[in-house]
């Protein structure tokens, strides 16, 4: 009688372990993606974190840039002035010369 009762029970146990396993395995492998991935989280953070320096550093020059062409700009302002006059002093001298 107890054969009977027990009969749809045998083998149950291996099946659950089976799928406990299955999912313990799964489990593991969802863990080692989880890890993986924040691995290649903070590498692109640090990437990232670069990136971010180096534009700043960047932007900057560019500004240095700026103001170096400016003075430039400002000196050949100056320059062109000082040729002008110095050849309409030469044309005038030479017209009363």
């Amino acid at each position: 009688m107890f054969a009977t009762l027990a009969s749809p029970f045998i083998g149950t146990t291996h099946v659950y372990a089976s799928t406990l396993e299955q999912k313990r395995a799964e489990a593991r492998r969802i863990a080692a993606q989880i890890e993986a991935n924040g691995n290649r989280i903070e590498i692109l953070d640090e990437q990232y974190n670069g990136a971010v320096l180096r534009i700043a550093q960047l932007t900057k020059n560019i500004k240095d840039a700026k103001w170096r062409l400016g003075l430039a700009q400002d000196h050949a302002s100056g320059l062109r002035k000082q040729v002008r006059a110095r050849a309409a002093a030469l044309y005038m001298g030479a017209r009363s010369g």
